[in-house]
């Protein structure tokens, strides 16, 4: 399972280093060491977020959690 595992991610990887651009969601002042890292590898990296859920897919109570968090 584990092997099967890894080589899907070495599949996605070798994928990624042949995009034109690369989209990853996350909040670059949080994480801008790995940004850089992985800069290096992808040229083309673009950095998006955090999103937000649309307004009117908010819960009707106010106290529930949306999923999100940092």
């Amino acid at each position: 399972m584990v092997n099967g595992g890894l080589r899907k991610e070495q599949h996605v990887v070798k994928r990624a280093t042949k995009a034109s651009g690369l989209v990853i969601q996350t909040f670059n002042v949080l994480e801008q060491e790995v940004l850089d890292a992985l800069s290096t590898m992808f040229p083309h990296a673009y950095v998006i977020g955090p999103l937000q859920p649309p307004v009117n897919h908010s819960p009707n109570d106010p106290l529930k959690s949306s999923g999100y968090s940092l």
